[in-house]
Formats: C-alpha cells, structure tokens, sequence
C-alpha cells in the first residue's frame, strides 16, 4: 500500500507527537512514580520511627522495673521479703511473672520460694546470658512461653557482690500488647505492618495465627536476608495471595527487630495511574488537534504538488496534455518544483516533437527501402533467369566445341593421308622416267586419288563452313554474354572479361576458318588442274616426262598447301581446346554469379522485410507519440 507525501508528512506528525507526549508522559509516569516510591517510604520511615519509640519507651519502663527490683533486692538483708517486692514489681509493671534466682539454684517467685520442683535457673538462657555480661541489663530473644502460650521476652541482671554473682533478677515480659498495637496500625495503600525478631520469629502480623512462627516459612521465598536495609531506601515488591505488595523494612534501635510495612500497589499506585489517563487523554487530544492543524496546513502547502502528480499521472497513463502548465503562486520549494516541472514538460514535448518528425522520417525511408528491395529482388530473379540461359548455352557450346574439336581430328587423319599420297605421288614422277610404261595406269591411279582428294576439300571446306558458324555463334553467344554481365554490374565484371575473351577467340576462329577455305579453294582450283592435266596427260603420255616434272612440281605445291592445311588444323585444335577450357570457366562463372544473385535475391528479401519490420516500429513509434498531446 503506497501512501502520499502529505499522508507520509501526516504520519511523521503523528508519529512525533505521539513520541513526544509519550516521551513526556514516560517522565511524568516515572517521576510520579518515583515519588510514590519516596513517599511511601517517607511513611515506611516515619511508623518505624513512631513504632521504635513506642516500643523503646515500653521497654525503657519495664527495664526500669527490673533495675529497681535489682536494687531493692541488693539491699535486703532478709531474703524472705524477696516474694513480697517481687509481687510488687509485678504489680505495677506488665511483667507476667517476676523473680530471683540465686547462685545456689534456688528460685525466688511471687509464690514463693522454689515452687516449682527440680527447677535449676542456672541452666535458663536468661540466667546464663545475665551472668555472662553481670554489669548489663539482658534481654532474651522472643520466645513462646510454655505457660502462657504468648510471646515473651526475658528482661534480666545480675546481682553482683565483690566481683561475684550472687544471682539473677528478671521478669517475664509478654509481647501481646505490642504485637497487638502493630498488627493493627493503618498504612497507607491499605498497607499493614509485620514485626519480625532479629532471627526472624514474626512477633506482630494481621494474622494472628502466624504469630511465633518464623518468617521463612510464610513469606513465600522472600527470606529475611533478602529484605532491603535501612540505609537503602528501597522497597521490594512481591505477590501475596494474588496480589503485588511493596515492602519496605526499618531496625529497631534498641533490640533489633525488624518493622516490616506493606503496601498494595495497585492502591498506592491509584494516583499514578489515574494520572496516567489523564495524560493520555491530553496527548490524544494534543494529537488530533495537532494532525488535524497540520493536515489542512500540509494540504495547503502541497496544492502544487498534487498539481504537478496530477500532470504527471495523465502523462504516465499515455493521455498526458503536455501543453499544460502549471501556475506557479509561490517561491518555496513547491514553486521551485512548479517551475522545474514546467520546464521538464517543455523539454519533453520538444523531444517528443522531434521523435514524431524523426518517426515520419524513419516510415519514409523504411518505405522507400522496401519497395527498392522488392525491386532488387525481382532484378535478381531476372538475372538468374538470364544467367540460366547463359549457363544452357555454355553447355550447348561446349558440346559443339566438342564436335569441332572431333572434325577436325577427321580433317587432320584426311590430311595426313592425302599428304602421304602426294609423297608417293611424288615418287611416282621422280620414277616417271623409267615407268613411262607405267604411265597411263599411273596416271588413271593418279586422277583417282585428285578426285578423291577434290572430294575431300569439298568436305574440309563443309566442315570449315561448320567452324565458321559455331564461330558466328559463339561470337553472338559471347555478345549475350557481355550483355548480361554489363547488366549484372560490378558482380558481373568478372563474366565480361571471360565473354571478352570467348568473342576474341570467336573472331580468330573466324579468321583461321577464312584462310583455310581460301586455301581449300585454292586447293580445288588446284585439284580442278591436276585433273584436267592428267586427263590431258593421259591422251599425251608420249609428253609424259615433262608433265611427270610439272606434276612433281604441282605435287610439291600441293604438300605444301597440305601442310598449311594441317598446321591450320592444328591450329584450330588448339583453339577449340582453349575454347573448351574457357567454356568451361564460363559456366564455372556463370554457376558463381547465379550463386551471387541468389545471395543478393535472398539478401533483397531480407532487407525487404526489415524495412517492412522498420516500417511496423515507425508506425508504433507514431501511435506512442501521438498519444501524447503536443
């Protein structure tokens, strides 16, 4: 749960005040407390003193008694009178019994002398602690007389004669009325008192029934060593039956008893606590005055600020005005925030100005991006298309290189054998002279072979109109090709200098082609003549001699024409096997460069669909600004 400023200014007020009024009535709390405390033991202080001189002035008579019965029977010379001031002593003080006992053992009483049988005084406390200090009044602990069944204490001393004692002279002196005055003193908290014995024997309580009995076995765990000193001026707090208790405890001057006064604490502490209501009821009225105050102040004081969190919040929610400025009424720090917040929604809407233009920008140039990529990509699609009919054509002419290459390995095996038959023809003319006999045979066998070979120029010279057409052909394949590398661009750069170099080879093929049919038609021209020669040698073989020599020399002209041929041949072979490698490079490079466009075709489609993505993110960056009022 979030909570405003105000709210969070409110709950520190709250929080302060409550804080401060219980901080002060903390104080108040523990110093009315303490005086309390004080003052009950003022009052604990005050009955011990009155109790101590009640006692004391009792005690100090009936000692008085007894030094007077001591120097009434120091002076008799009778001892038989002893019983009569014994009575008299008795008489007039509140001893229960009074009497003398002597040195002898024997016992002086108001009855009488030694009315109780075999009792020897010698042996009682009080005879022995009077004998053991002879110059002093004794005083015997409290005790339970056997007799009586009342506390009593012994009062004695000795009677003393040159250096010796001669007996002991005391009373019986019962604790009744003390124990009596004490347990019914009224204290304040509804308190009581509690005489305890210097060995801890209760010798005054509410209870009767507790008195004689020793004080640790009814104080449930409070044992006498723990009760608080005189000089402490401390109260110890205990629960009794229930109920908390606080008690303070004095010693008796003279015998060492102790006074124990105790106090209801929730009857001494009333004042406190009523006080402490008081209090409370002050500091809540205090703090709603004050949170009330501080609520319509902070209110006030925070009216730019819920201005400024109620901009803010419309901005945030996307519907935000940011044309919307705050009116700033004051220069504290709610104004200086005002105005801080004025100039942070000028910056904003100047930034969100700039992103919208940035955005139209972004849609237009994602626009143009896509349509010139889906441009690309069908350009692609074309060139591979293109590059699929160079590449069919490679193929188609590198199998007609192939068939070149295999007729001119025909020409060359022809060529070989005409030249080996112009050889015998020409041995056949050097042997003309001594076979002119032989002559007209020869020279049939001869026209044979010239028609033979006519026939075999006519079909060098169909072979080489072949050459001459894949020529061409390659020639207007090599233009294509340029063709398309020039449309291909820089990746086709490459493929034009290959089709450069095919239509370089194309055009040398050509001009090879031309001189070997200028030199076959020479050739057949030749043939032609040796024809129409032998025909004339065979009606003339009389004149076969000079013919044989002209036929010779016809013959020597004719293997060298033969040997042109068959270097041209050879020529042409060489060509097409480097027409074949560079056919060969040319689908390598075709196949590459269809590669290379399908690369770009499908780079073309990515960077259509990433304009069309950055066209998407324009459009949501529009939507988000124009949420905005600017």
């Amino acid at each position: 749960m979030s909570l405003s400023l105000y709210k969070k200014l409110l709950l520190l007020m709250a929080v302060v005040v409550s804080i401060i009024t219980l901080t002060l009535s903390t104080t108040s709390y523990s110093h009315f407390s303490q005086h309390i405390e004080e003052q009950t033991q003022r009052s604990i202080s005050l009955y011990s003193t009155l109790i101590n001189s009640q006692i004391s002035s009792w005690l100090q008579s009936q000692t008085q008694e007894i030094k007077a019965l001591h120097n009434s029977i120091t002076k008799l010379e009778n001892s038989a009178s002893i019983p009569t001031y014994l009575n008299q002593a008795t008489q007039s003080s509140d001893f229960f019994s009074t009497y003398f006992a002597t040195a002898d053992k024997d016992m002086y009483r108001v009855s009488g002398l030694n009315t109780v049988p075999n009792y020897n005084p010698l042996k009682r406390p009080w005879y022995k602690r009077a004998q053991s200090t002879s110059d002093q009044l004794v005083m015997t602990d409290p005790f339970v007389g056997p007799r009586s069944g009342k506390l009593t204490v012994t009062i004695a001393k000795a009677l003393v004669s040159n250096g010796l004692v001669k007996g002991v002279v005391g009373g019986s002196l019962p604790l009744e009325n003390i124990s009596k005055q004490v347990s019914e003193l009224s204290l304040p908290g509804q308190g009581f008192a509690i005489l305890l014995s210097d060995k801890g024997l209760v010798l005054a309580h509410p209870d009767k029934e507790l008195w004689g009995k020793n004080w640790d076995e009814i104080s449930e765990g409070l044992k006498i060593e723990e009760l608080p000193l005189e000089s402490e001026s401390s109260l110890v707090e205990r629960t009794i039956d229930g109920k908390s208790y606080l008690i303070g405890a004095s010693t008796l001057s003279q015998t060492g008893w102790r006074l124990l006064v105790v106090g209801d604490k929730s009857v001494l502490y009333s004042p406190v606590k009523h006080n402490l209501k008081v209090q409370s009821l002050l500091s809540s009225i205090i703090l709603i005055v004050v949170l009330t105050l501080s609520y319509f102040m902070i209110k006030f004081l925070f009216r730019g600020v819920s201005e400024v969190v109620s901009a803010l919040k419309q901005i945030s929610t996307g519907e935000g005005d940011l044309t919307k400025r705050i009116n700033v009424k004051s220069k504290d720090e709610v104004g200086v925030l005002a105005e801080n917040f004025n100039d942070f929604v000028v910056k904003l809407q100047t930034m969100l100005v700039d992103i919208r233009d940035v955005g139209l920008q972004i849609n237009t140039f994602a626009s143009t991006a896509s349509q010139q990529s889906r441009q690309l990509s069908r350009q692609s699609a074309d060139q591979q298309q293109e590059l699929a009919l160079v590449a069919t054509a490679s193929t188609e002419m590198a199998t007609a290189t192939s068939e070149i290459s295999l007729v001119c390995e025909q020409s060359a095996e022809q060529t070989s054998i005409a030249y080996r038959q112009i050889e015998k023809g020409q041995l056949l003319a050097k042997d003309s002279k001594s076979i002119v006999e032989e002559l007209s045979n020869t020279v049939n066998t001869t026209s044979e072979t010239i028609k033979t070979l006519d026939n075999k120029s006519r079909e060098i010279s169909s072979i080489i109109e072949t050459i001459e057409a894949i020529a061409s052909q390659t020639n207007l394949l090599a233009l294509n090709a340029a063709i398309e590398a020039a449309r291909a661009g820089d990746q086709g750069r490459g493929f034009a200098v290959v089709a450069d170099e095919v239509r370089l080879l194309s055009q040398k093929t050509h001009q090879s082609t031309e001189k070997i049919e200028s030199i076959i038609t020479s050739l057949q021209e030749t043939a032609f003549k040796a024809v129409k020669e032998m025909e004339h040698c065979h009606s003339l073989a009389e004149g076969s001699y000079k013919s044989s020599e002209a036929g010779n020399v016809i013959f020597e002209e004719i293997q060298k024409n033969i040997q042109i041929v068959n270097d041209t041949s050879d020529q042409i072979a060489v060509s097409l096997e480097e027409q074949t490698l560079v056919t060969k490079e040319i689908s390598q490079n075709s196949e590459k460069i269809q590669l290379l466009s399908e690369n770009v075709a499908n780079q073309a489609s990515e960077s259509a669909a990433h304009s069309d993505a950055l066209a998407q993110l324009s459009i949501a960056l529009d939507k988000q600004v124009g949420r905005f009022k600017l």
